[in-house]
């Protein structure tokens, strides 16, 4: 943890804040040149969409997981997941369409739009005002974190995004290729980081499809086989399949739509009960199926 620490100081791409170290020795870390400091340290690195949300054995069609967190940048805000092998994905956008290439950043004028999990309507127009931008940014829910920003770009008008939009994709009114990822934004103008730093920095590059509805499968990686062996009995191996049946089923009634809302609004409470209140899960392992609650 101390080294990782030290790590984070001097990550690829970050600036370093001058007079500030950070020296692991152990299990501990000697930080010096600092009047505050905060950390957020944490060894779960599953990544669900739309919500974490990661349930138990027994409650597989409510459990969201898609990959894990392979990378990050700081001076970029943005990270890499490393999909879970035989994932189903489609190169495409809801309300957008197939992706078909990437842009680099060029000049100011150009048309684009973006789909938002906050906007309303989700998909926004807009038109690029201003290149290479340096600034700070910060979120005034996250205690301290602030990063300082290089080579962004701002798009105008204001409500082009709103709060919670950060991570959409930047995209070419006029082609569909994705021009950067939106990370901060005000009343008046959002920023984005043009593509072309992230899949430098990453070394990667974006999956495109000339059509829509092309599904696609993620590969297993090196060492890891999509189907493996197990000894699974065959009825727990039907019991995912019967409770997403089930989990359409409900949802097709607006009560059960309501009801399932209900649940997963709670899911984390009733999870950290479990974890930490003796009592309860003792209830809960003599009540649920084989094995209880999966804790990670």
């Amino acid at each position: 943890m101390a080294k990782a620490v030290q790590d984070s100081h001097q990550s690829p791409g970050c600036d370093p804040i001058p007079g500030v170290t950070a020296t692991p020795s152990g299990s501990l870390v000697t930080i010096t040149g600092a009047q505050e400091i905060e950390y957020d340290v944490t060894t779960d690195v599953r990544v669900g969409q739309p919500t974490d949300r990661f349930c138990s054995i027994c409650s597989a069609c409510c459990d969201r997981r898609i990959g894990t967190v392979a990378a990050a940048r700081l001076d970029l805000d943005a990270a890499l997941i490393q999909l879970d092998p035989g994932l189903k994905y489609k190169a495409e956008i809801v309300d957008v369409g197939p992706i078909s290439d990437t842009q680099p950043v060029k000049v100011t004028g150009v048309s684009v739009r973006k789909r938002g999990s906050a906007s309303d309507p989700p998909l926004t127009q807009g038109d690029i005002l201003a290149l290479d931008l340096d600034g700070h940014s910060s979120d005034p829910d996250a205690g301290l974190f602030s990063r300082h920003y290089k080579g962004a770009f701002s798009i105008t008008p204001g409500k082009f995004s709103t709060e919670g939009d950060s991570g959409s994709a930047i995209l070419s009114f006029a082609t569909n290729d994705i021009m950067g990822l939106l990370f901060a934004g005000s009343d008046t103008v959002t920023l984005a980081t043009p593509i072309d730093r992230i899949l430098t920095a990453f070394d990667i590059g974006v999956e495109t499809a000339v059509a829509a509805g092309v599904v696609k499968t993620v590969p297993a990686g090196e060492g890891t086989s999509i189907a493996q062996p197990d000894a699974t009995p065959l009825f727990t191996k039907a019991l995912p399949a019967r409770l997403e049946q089930m989990h359409r089923e409900i949802a097709a009634t607006e009560a059960g739509a309501e009801l399932i809302v209900a649940v997963e609004h709670h899911t984390d409470e009733a999870r950290r009960l479990v974890s930490i209140n003796h009592r309860i899960a003792t209830v809960w392992n003599r009540s649920t199926c084989n094995g209880g609650w999966k804790r990670p």
